[in-house]
């Protein structure tokens, strides 16, 4: 362990000698492939309320010291503003999950993430944790970051909500290599699941076109026309277009294994 610890030491410091972005670059990959590791011990699929979905064992996370490491390493990453796009994209989607795991983690026995407040503040709007630095809000990450200066929005199926009609959480992280890959996936997988993303009422007089609220919350992201944004991904056909269009309704429920919140 010593000897592991003393290599770690010794690569980053020669990353810094030889220069800042290779540094930039190490730490911000070790730090993804730390939270990876949390993932595929403490994310599953499974169902809450009739909606298929991946659940979260909170209070096995609560439990592991390496947690609270990666919220340490998480406030000491240097700036990573100078990254090439696809990797800061990939680590900004890592920082906003693991914020939201954060917020639940720290707060035993929750139900509801909107249980999360202060005063009249929501827990979008309140001080979510340190990133390299400086202190974020989910609404900042989310709206200022990802969805202002990438403008892709596929991170609206990438970004979990701690809810049980959220986009699930995969149970790896995002990675700039494969990042178009995961988020056509996360995509496909989410108006895959008649709980979450999409569902057709054949039973309906005429049929009905059911689909998820973020149409109706985020409309302007989807260029306030969710059935032409649907036909040009093929999630819907034209006759699907052609239905009247209804919002799912939207289960708040923590995503959270039984017992395990």
């Amino acid at each position: 362990m010593v000897i592991k610890r003393i290599a770690v030491v010794a690569a980053a410091a020669f990353l810094l000698w030889a220069g800042v972005e290779p540094a930039r670059a190490y730490f911000s990959d070790s730090w993804t492939e730390g939270y990876g590791l949390l993932l595929r011990r403490y994310v599953s699929p499974g169902s809450r309320n009739g909606v298929t979905c991946n659940l979260v064992d909170y209070k096995g996370l609560r439990e592991d010291r390496r947690f609270m490491k990666l919220r340490r390493g998480l406030a000491r990453l240097p700036s990573f503003s100078t990254l090439p796009e696809r990797k800061r994209l990939a680590l900004w989607l890592n920082i906003y999950n693991f914020l939201v795991l954060s917020l639940v983690v720290d707060h035993p026995g929750l139900k509801n993430l909107l249980e999360i407040r202060k005063g009249t503040t929501s827990v979008w709007h309140l001080a979510a944790g340190v990133v390299a630095g400086k202190t974020h809000s989910l609404h900042g990450i989310d709206r200022v970051i990802l969805r202002n200066k990438f403008k892709d929005p596929r991170v609206h199926f990438a970004l979990t909500k701690g809810m049980v009609s959220s986009p699930d959480l995969k149970p790896e992280p995002y990675q700039a290599d494969k990042l178009d890959d995961q988020l056509r996936e996360q995509v496909k997988s989410f108006f895959s699941n008649s709980g979450k993303g999409k569902r057709i009422d054949r039973a309906a007089t005429g049929g009905v076109l059911h689909i998820s609220t973020f149409f109706d919350w985020f409309k302007r992201d989807f260029g306030n026309d969710p059935r032409t944004w649907l036909l040009n991904r093929q999630l819907i056909t034209p006759d699907d277009a052609r239905l009247p269009l209804r919002f799912l309704t939207f289960d708040f429920t923590l995503n959270a294994q039984p017992d395990r919140n």
